[in-house]
């Protein structure tokens, strides 16, 4: 599912982009360029973000994979 259409990011962009350390909304907006244009994508990637710890503890899945 695509998270942000601006840029075309999609879920898995983003659960990548958490794990590799872009913990907050911020670092995502950084790290991607998405939020910036239209903002229609800024609640949800701040409900992934707090769904995702960074220490590593837990991860998010994506759609389509395993966590084993």
């Amino acid at each position: 599912m695509y998270i942000c259409v601006c840029y075309a990011i999609n879920e898995r962009k983003v659960h990548e982009a958490v794990s590799a350390g872009h913990c907050d909304l911020a670092g995502l907006r950084a790290h991607l360029g998405c939020g910036r244009c239209c903002g229609h994508c800024t609640a949800h990637l701040r409900d992934m973000v707090k769904q995702h710890q960074c220490n590593g503890q837990t991860a998010l899945p994506v759609a389509g994979t395993s966590t084993q």
